[in-house]
């Protein structure tokens, strides 16, 4: 069984790659800057902080129910939520950073004519780039993507001690027949 620290760090290394994946998909797709290419764009990074938690989580899960079904024992089904959440602790850091100084009206410093906390917010969370109109309306949304890790972590453990393939349940398969 992976130890909390090494699975977290893993979960924090793939929000990592999802961000660098993210100014990829939006530097290379989003310079066309039509509505429906920005509209496959923010599905596609949103789709990308989400899988990547989820598919170590899964391999995670699965790697426990075999060694539960070899050496018997119980296999905790919250182990993905408390790993997930270990490793959005600095993502929980900068969206408090965020929302204390957009409430209180505090400026750390300007950058671009852009306060440093919103700045580096807005880099932190940048798969969610096309949810950023959204949070500006209503400050507590500020936590709504530090929360996608841990819930991805969660349901992908989950399904991985319970041995669940979402591809079987997301398009259909053919049915192999024996001539």
């Amino acid at each position: 069984m992976k130890s909390y620290l090494k699975w977290s760090l893993s979960l924090f290394f793939d929000h990592i790659i999802a961000l660098i994946g993210s100014v990829l998909v939006i530097g290379f797709l989003g310079a066309w800057s039509h509505w429906v290419v920005s509209s496959i764009c923010a599905v596609i990074c949103i789709a990308l902080a989400c899988f990547l938690p989820y598919h170590d989580s899964w391999k995670v899960g699965a790697s426990d129910h075999l060694f539960q079904k070899r050496s018997g024992g119980e296999i905790s089904l919250i182990r993905g939520l408390i790993s997930g959440l270990f490793a959005v602790i600095p993502s929980f850091l900068v969206a408090t950073l965020a929302f204390i100084c957009n409430v209180c009206g505090i400026s750390v410093g300007m950058f671009m004519d852009q306060g440093i906390a919103e700045l580096f917010y807005r880099i932190w969370f940048f798969p969610f780039a096309s949810l950023f109109s959204l949070i500006e309306q209503t400050p507590i949304l500020y936590f709504l993507p530090v929360f996608v890790i841990p819930i991805a972590s969660g349901l992908g453990y989950f399904l991985g001690s319970r041995k669940l393939f979402l591809r079987d349940y997301l398009y259909y398969q053919r049915e192999k027949t024996e001539c």
